[in-house]
């Protein structure tokens, strides 16, 4: 293997792991600010989504963007879990919803 590939691979390598970083810390946030700040409130109804939308962009932004595949299972990572969240966000308004009926 060249230099150039070396340094190529290092660099993936590198990008991959900040693209992780922003994953979890997005994810971490989502969590603790989304959810359970806003549902302690009791109005959960749009609040929790707009919270939400950076981490569910950012998991789309980073299946659609990788370059390597280091950052393809960081990208399915980040999408995993913006479903994830969006599931949150979605069942716990239902839930919501249909306990005020």
């Amino acid at each position: 293997m060249s230099d150039q590939q070396a340094n190529l691979s290092t660099r993936t390598a590198c990008r991959a792991g900040r693209r992780l970083a922003v994953t979890v810390w997005l994810y971490l946030l989502t969590m603790l600010f989304g959810f359970s700040v806003v549902s302690a409130g009791g109005s959960f109804r749009s609040t929790s989504f707009v919270l939400s939308l950076p981490a569910i962009v950012w998991g789309f932004f980073a299946l659609f963007t990788y370059r390597g595949k280091h950052e393809r299972l960081v990208g399915w990572l980040a999408f995993i879990l913006a479903l994830h969240i969006l599931w949150l966000v979605f069942e716990s308004n239902l839930i919501f919803f249909f306990t005020r009926l």
